[in-house]
């Protein structure tokens, strides 16, 4: 049975992840955004008061634009086609569904801040970067966001599905998180190693994955 899940698990991400390898416009337009924030970061970090807050709010501005950039394609753009119906209908655990959109979602936001970071450690002399660290704050983030946005697009997709709800949606419930995150990658970095806060970010994280497994099972009954 749990062969059986994983197979249906890995066809599922496959799947979606070829259909975004297709969109080239929407990927092109994702990178040309967070190269955009990156460089206007790194241009003005060395002249800022404070490089680690300015680098912070533009790593939380490119992992939030990117997961709402994908809210719309998780599952909305599936109802707009009618594909929608084909997976409620499937032998697979609607538990699965969620868990194949939330890592296909991780699979398109962890480049970009990876990405992000490189950029503005390369551009801006003088800038440190504790990788370790700022590796856990995205997956954590990662995780978080991917969650929320898989959750929230299985939540509006059916009846008159938009964009709209979707996106407002996705930042009301992210909107507090990021807050928290963003203080814990200034402490990064400012070079500060704070693997208490860190762990706060994966505990929230986790949960929020749980109760959107749960949750987003019996919305797609």
């Amino acid at each position: 049975m749990k062969n059986a899940s994983l197979k249906a698990l890995r066809a599922m991400v496959w799947k979606d992840i070829i259909i975004e390898l297709r969109r080239r416009s929407d990927l092109w337009v994702s990178a040309g955004f967070t190269l955009a924030v990156s460089v206007l970061i790194a241009s003005g970090l060395y002249i800022a008061e404070n490089p680690a807050l300015g680098g912070s709010i533009g790593a939380v501005l490119t992992a939030l634009f990117i997961s709402l950039f994908t809210g719309f394609s998780a599952f909305t753009r599936e109802t707009y086609k009618g594909t929608m119906d084909g997976l409620r209908v499937s032998p697979v655990d609607r538990w699965l569904v969620i868990a194949a959109k939330i890592v296909v979602i991780a699979i398109l936001i962890f480049p970009h801040l990876i990405f992000y970071a490189l950029l503005v450690y390369v551009f801006t002399p003088g800038f440190t970067l504790e990788w370790i660290l700022y590796l856990s704050w995205v997956g954590a983030t990662t995780l978080f966001l991917s969650s929320v946005t898989a959750f929230v697009s299985s939540a509006l997709s059916f009846g008159e599905a938009r964009a709209g709800p979707t996106a407002m949606t996705i930042l009301v419930l992210s909107i507090p998180y990021l807050r928290i995150a963003l203080d814990t990658l200034i402490e990064v970095f400012e070079g500060v190693w704070a693997m208490g806060s860190s762990m706060s970010l994966w505990s929230m994280a986790g949960i929020f994955a749980g109760l959107a497994l749960f949750l987003g099972s019996y919305i797609l009954d």
